[in-house]
């Protein structure tokens, strides 16, 4: 089934980097045996020998065997919520915007200084961030394309990574509410992650317009207001969600949380903490595109990519504790991209307006 095998990977586009990610499967399990890493923690800093390794096991994949890889082993609690690993697969494929993955060569990623791979799931990943980005450009996939994409990615991680995520920000903190069976507490929305949230932010504002006592009217106006400031804002939600829409005031869809993020040119950063949040984070950008291709696009950060489930539990899970930095206060993109397992998304508009994933 599932190896419990964590291995620290040094991707480093720009500077070394390293993500502690689960490796999941038969197929990544009998790669990493090969170079004996299973059950060891790994940083590869002699670039050749890695490069060399993680390219030939990447280059004798299939495009499906390549894209089980990837998948991996969701963030689940419970591993019988996860969907089987067909329609995960098939999930995947219905992007359009991977349509380019099944053409893309191993070697076409190797050679660059500074670049360290240390797994072929990390290989992999970047494959499908390089295809997706070649896909928003309308550009087609080859060589040439493939590695001056890997060298924008360096770049715009470089130039993003001092962005903060709260800071000296207009912070808007919406939760949804569900309560524990048995003890009747709330999950979300509660004191540790909330707290140092508003510890770190400009200006806080809380909003959980479901909860017992609130008017969801009174909420959305607030939202609205604060969505529109003319000042730097970061809209963090916590809770329930699908790829249509976040469970907040009933329900918020992604054509309406657009069209609150079009109401001005602001520097906008989007963090969904919830269920399937890579696929909302698209259905957003892809409205925005649509709706308003002038406004500048937001920043969007979400903790799952493949249409997993996310299950955050008040203050104990990694997203929040440790890739957002609540836990030290070091709440930028670089240090999020820094500790981020390999789950992670992160979507920045690039200098024409597109949307281009650096992670």
């Amino acid at each position: 089934m599932f190896s419990a095998a964590t291995l620290t990977l040094a991707l480093a586009l720009g500077t070394t980097q390293l993500f502690t990610v689960g490796v999941a499967g038969d197929l990544d399990r009998a790669l990493a045996s090969r170079s004996g890493d299973v059950g060891m923690d790994l940083s590869i800093t002699a670039e050749a020998p890695a490069q060399h390794w993680v390219v030939e096991r990447v280059s004798q994949l299939s495009a499906r065997e390549r894209v089980e890889l990837y998948i991996g082993r969701p963030r689940l609690r419970d591993a019988r919520k996860m969907p089987n690993l067909a329609t995960r697969v098939r999930d995947f494929y219905a992007d359009p915007a991977v349509r380019g993955f099944d053409a893309m060569r191993a070697e076409w990623f190797a050679g660059f200084q500074g670049v360290v791979f240390t797994t072929p799931r990390e290989l992999v990943q970047l494959q499908v961030m390089v295809a997706r980005n070649l896909f928003f450009q309308d550009r087609p996939v080859d060589a040439g394309t493939v590695r001056a994409e890997i060298e924008r990615i360096r770049r715009v991680r470089a130039e993003l990574a001092g962005l903060e995520l709260f800071a000296e920000r207009n912070v808007v903190f919406a939760a949804s509410y569900d309560t524990q069976r048995g003890s009747g507490r709330e999950v979300f929305g509660r004191g540790v992650s909330r707290g140092r949230v508003e510890r770190q932010a400009g200006t806080f504002q809380f909003l959980q317009p479901d909860a017992p006592g609130a008017e969801r009217r009174t909420a959305m106006a607030q939202l609205q207001s604060s969505l529109s400031a003319a000042a730097p804002t970061t809209f963090f939600f916590e809770g329930h969600g699908r790829e249509t829409a976040l469970q907040f005031a009933g329900k918020l869809t992604s054509a309406e949380l657009a069209e609150l993020l079009a109401a001005n040119d602001e520097q906008r950063i989007v963090i969904s903490a919830s269920c399937q949040g890579h696929g909302f984070a698209r259905r957003v950008l892809d409205e925005l595109r649509r709706k308003a291709p002038a406004q500048r696009l937001p920043v969007i950060v979400v903790p799952e990519e493949y249409g997993q489930d996310f299950v955050t539990d008040a203050f104990n899970d990694d997203f929040k504790r440790v890739e957002l930095g609540l836990a030290t206060g070091e709440s930028t993109l670089g240090k999020l991209m820094e500790r981020a397992n390999i789950a992670t998304s992160v979507y920045v508009p690039d200098e024409q307006n597109r949307p281009m994933q650096i992670l």
